[in-house]
Order: C-alpha cells, then structure tokens, then sequence
C-alpha cells in the first residue's frame, strides 16, 4: 500500500513541473488566454544589414565668365555665376564630357574623369574676334586704332574684344578721339566727324609747319588756306618756295610771282658773273625781288649793287651757255645820262672751273650741275614782276 502512494505522489509532481508558469492578476487567478494569441515566448530580434551607398562624385568648375552653360554628357544641369564659378554634386564617378558655352565664344569641350570626391577643373574661354568699321567726313585721312596699328581706311578690322582707343587726323583738321567697345563676334560701327580749323588757325599751322621743314605738309595746309581766302600773300609765299624745295619749279613761279604781286618781297641768293681786271668770276650776292622793282647787293663789290624800278631793265632773257644764266640790262646813272649795263646771273651752287683741270693756266669757266630747273625759275620770276 505504502508503494502505491508513493507512485501516485511520485507521478503528481512530475505533472506539477511540466506546466507553464502563468502570470497571475491583481486576483491572484491566471488571465485568461485572448482568442488567436497564444502565450509562446517570442523569437529574439534579428538585423537586416544593406549594402553601403555607392560613392559620389562633385565637380568645382572656375571660368573667367560669368553665365556660362555648362554641360555634363549633352545635359545643361546649370550656369556660372557672377564669378564664372559652378560646383555640380552627386555625379557617378568616372568618365564624362564636359562642354561649356557662352554667345560670343568658342565652345569649350573636355573629356574628364571624376574620382569620387571633390574634382576641380579650370575653363578657360576663347572669344571669338570683333570687328570694327570706322567712317569719317572727310578723305584720306589717318585713323590710329591704338592697341591695333595705323590705318588710312578702317573695315571689318577684326580685334580681339575689348575697349580701344580712336584717333583720327588729318591736316587742317581738329583730331578727334574716342572709345570704342569691340564686342566678341559683334560688328562695331563708329561714325567720326572732324571740323576744319579755323582760318587764323591754317595760317598759323601752315608757318610752323614750313619752318620745321616739312614742305609737302605746308603745301597741303597753305591750299586749304586759299581755298578760303586767295590772296593771303604770305600763304602764296610759303607755298611757292614749299615747292622749290619739292622741286616742282614751274608750280612754285606760279605761287611765289602770285606772292609778289600782292606784295611780298623775296630775296634769293645768287652769284654774278663780271670780269674782275683781266680775269672773270662768279661773286655771290642777293637778289630781290618786289612789286615793279628790283635790287642786287654783291658781296665782293659794292660797285655793282643796285636798285631800280622795272622801268629801268630790258633784255631779260635766258642763256644756256656758262651751265645756264639769265642775262639783264639794267639802266644805271652814268654822269648826266643812264648807261645801260649788262648783268649775268646764276644760281648760288654755280662755280668756276678751269677749262682744263690738269692745267692751272687755262681759262675758268662757269659751270653748274643741274642748275637748268632753278634758272627757269628765277628768270619766270623776274618776267612776272612787270606783269
């Protein structure tokens, strides 16, 4: 009997330990179990793990301008700001093609390589050439495009963009200045007006211009001044000695004559040729010339000066003989009566040679090494004071 009690106790607490322990209420009693729960421990939490994100690319663009398009592979993502600076984040690394544009310039076009992180790149723009047209009112005048070069007419002159300076003269005329903007790819136009100067001004101009020794200027200058007023004399003057020196001799009788006419007086150098006792030579001398009279002073003798109304001379006439001359009679007092005496004139670079070098003895003669212009002339000078 003692063995079956104990069995049974030996299987009760076996039960007792194969049942789950229940929360208890407030009560003390075990809660009741809730429809489609179930009172199993839950399984412990586990951690999903993703992948890292893949690595980005950033790109820091520098150009020299402002709003220029950029493109990554053919997309415009955006535009340089006011310093020519972009930076464009998020891009894959590795190869792309950047192009960068902007009106008035060449297209910009890299191939580059993005390493993950920052990448910077420098853009520089080449623009494309100006061109500038320049119009005046008047011919042949001279434009400098200071920066460029000097020209006598200026058309499409293709410049680099940029700000430059014009300048345009021309003789008798105001010079006139000014800026000018060439744009890139852009057409310039600029229209330039210049005023004459004044005539007291053309007078001035043209006096300065013949003592510095620049005849051709002169000659422009003094025609602008008697196209307004013909019988400025001393304008006629200096002109018709600017083309002595030009060599224009028929040109400048005309002038000098018209000068004298109108009242200007002109001395030349010369030489005169008289027979000194037995011998002949050549004496320097000055020869002046004025309205209906005429009047030499030798250097070597005052025996021969003289000083007479064109009343007093004849025979004016040319001689190619002694390397050319101009022969004169001029009537002089001799007592109660005139004579008439016989003057022979040469240009001031004649001289006197022997007639043969090798022999000191041999007659001199007057030579002079194409004098024949610069004797024309003096002998249409003194035929025009009687006109």
């Amino acid at each position: 009997m003692k063995k079956v009690v104990a069995l049974i106790l030996c299987m009760l607490a076996l039960g007792a330990r194969s049942q789950p322990v229940m929360a208890q209420g407030a009560s003390g009693r075990m809660p009741p179990n809730e429809p489609g729960k179930s009172h199993r421990p839950k399984p412990a939490h586990t951690e999903i793990k993703h992948p890292p994100p893949a690595p980005t690319a950033r790109i820091n663009i520098r150009t020299q301008l402002p709003n220029c398009y950029v493109l990554i592979d053919g997309q415009a993502p955006d535009t340089t700001d006011a310093r020519g600076q972009l930076t464009l984040s998020g891009l894959t690394p590795g190869q792309h093609t950047l192009t960068v544009r902007k009106p008035g310039y060449h297209d910009y076009q890299e191939v580059i390589r993005l390493q993950p992180g920052a990448n910077d790149v420098a853009v520089s723009m080449l623009a494309y050439p100006g061109n500038l047209s320049i119009a005046t009112n008047v011919s042949d005048a001279t434009i400098v495009v200071i920066g460029s070069g000097t020209y006598s007419e200026v058309r499409r002159l293709e410049l680099a963009p940029g700000t430059y300076q014009v300048r345009v003269l021309k003789l008798g005329y105001n010079t006139v200045e000014r800026s000018v903007e060439v744009k890139p790819g852009v057409a310039t136009n600029l229209a330039l007006t210049l005023d004459r100067l004044s005539l007291a001004e053309l007078q001035t101009q043209t006096e300065t211009t013949y003592n510095s020794g620049n005849y051709s200027d002169t000659i422009t200058l003094g025609q602008l001044v008697l196209e307004s007023n013909a019988t400025h004399s001393r304008t006629q003057l200096l002109v018709g000695l600017s083309l002595v020196h030009t060599g224009d001799y028929n040109a400048a009788a005309a002038y000098i004559g018209r000068a004298i006419q109108l009242g200007e007086t002109l001395t030349l150098p010369v030489k005169h040729f008289h027979k000194l006792g037995h011998s002949e030579g050549l004496c320097s001398g000055n020869l002046t010339l004025r309205r209906g009279s005429l009047e030499f002073r030798s250097d070597a003798t005052a025996t021969d000066n003289f000083s007479v109304p064109l009343s007093k001379t004849s025979d004016l006439r040319l001689d190619w003989d002694k390397g050319g001359r101009v022969l004169i009679q001029i009537a002089l007092p001799k007592g109660k009566k005139e004579a008439r005496v016989p003057y022979s004139f040469h240009p001031a670079q004649a001289f006197l040679r022997h007639k043969n070098e090798s022999k000191p003895s041999s007659p001199t003669l007057v030579d002079c090494n194409n004098c024949q212009s610069v004797v024309q002339l003096l002998y249409q000078l003194i035929a025009r004071l009687g006109q």
